[in-house]
């Protein structure tokens, strides 16, 4: 079923050609999934109360607070979020899948949130160019991998959100490992994953997953 994507930048000055280039992969990777893509101008909006706590948690406390999101990448700052004008902002002024692309809080989340509500016809996913840069990846290569990512859990796990919750994802662990090592495309990288029991180096953390897809 094709549907609409809208990408809008939220207070960043992203370069054109980097925006445009997320599209184009996206348009490769989902041939089928979305009739059109719409990329917004830049958008400013005020954001309050931005959260700190996460960069001072212990390694340990960073994989159990991430287990509970369907993400390989840091999350923090739902609450934050879900009282801030960015969420209802795209809520109000957006329809389809959304991907917001900001510099200005570190957050990477998809979120199935509307008003503290869980309504799984909405996907917004927020990918923070600062997680990537604290991961230590290259933010050019790194942003288009982990927004069609979160993409991939939208529409390879039939928005099961249940069974998304049961896995755990380290965040420190790239995703462009496993592509660049099997070769596969950015839409079936979710797949990958859910069938491997990865290693992690940095925390030394083996992660399973806890429920087969």
């Amino acid at each position: 079923m094709n549907t609409h994507l809208t990408i809008v930048p939220v207070n960043i000055s992203l370069e054109n050609e980097k925006i445009y280039s997320l599209a184009e992969a996206i348009k490769t990777d989902f041939p089928l999934k979305y009739s059109s893509i719409n990329i917004e101008p830049n958008v400013n909006i005020s954001i309050k109360n931005k959260p700190s706590f996460f960069m001072e948690m212990t390694t340990e406390e960073k994989i159990d607070f991430n287990s509970h999101f369907p993400s390989n990448t840091i999350h923090y700052g739902f609450d934050t979020l879900r009282n801030d004008g960015i969420f209802k902002y795209l809520r109000q002024n957006y329809h389809g899948d959304i991907i917001a692309l900001t510099d200005h809080f570190v957050l990477s989340f998809l979120g199935y949130l509307q008003n503290g509500s869980a309504y799984p016809e909405d996907h917004v996913s927020i990918v923070s160019n600062a997680v990537i840069k604290r991961l230590g990846l290259d933010p050019i290569r790194s942003l288009e991998i982990i927004t069609l990512h979160e993409l991939g859990h939208l529409h390879r796990l039939d928005h099961d959100i249940s069974r998304v919750n049961k896995m755990k994802y380290c965040p420190m662990t790239p995703i462009h490992e496993i592509r660049s090592k099997n070769n596969i495309s950015l839409y079936d990288t979710l797949q990958y994953e859910l069938r491997s029991n990865k290693y992690c180096d940095k925390c030394k953390t083996t992660l399973r997953k806890n429920s087969a897809p």
